[in-house]
């Protein structure tokens, strides 16, 4: 068994929102500080799911699953989020945050970052 040990580290940060990264050899933890409200996210993922843990604040996501062309005839769905709460998100379901300013949260991804990596395509979801 191998054990990985490090430290989140700033790797963005901009008037809106301070973000900071640990990448594992098949996972990643980003922590997002929220300086003003924002949204985080209109995109997807094909390969890798993310469960999000709102420590601080308050907001909501939007999410909207998909079909393997990144195509859904589904309605918005709206979750409310609050200190505390836990959301999953499975492969192939489009998602936007929109966070108050304040708010803290962390996602668990899993699989590493890589900017280079094409399983992040957009897909912006209208309030």
């Amino acid at each position: 068994m191998k054990i990985e040990s490090g430290q989140l580290k700033l790797v963005h940060g901009d008037i809106r929102r301070s973000i900071f990264e640990y990448n594992g050899e098949d996972f990643s933890i980003q922590k997002f500080d929220i300086h003003q409200e924002c949204s985080l996210g209109d995109h997807f993922h094909r390969n890798k799911s993310e469960t999000f843990v709102l420590i601080e604040g308050a907001g909501f996501v939007l999410f909207k699953p998909l079909n393997s062309d990144g195509v859904s005839s589904d309605e918005v769905q709206r979750h409310e989020l609050f200190p505390g709460s836990v959301f999953r998100l499975p492969p192939l379901t489009a998602h936007t945050f929109f966070l108050k300013a304040g708010s803290k949260m962390v996602c668990y991804s899993s699989a590493k970052f890589d900017s280079n990596n094409t399983d992040m395509p957009p897909f912006k979801i209208e309030l």
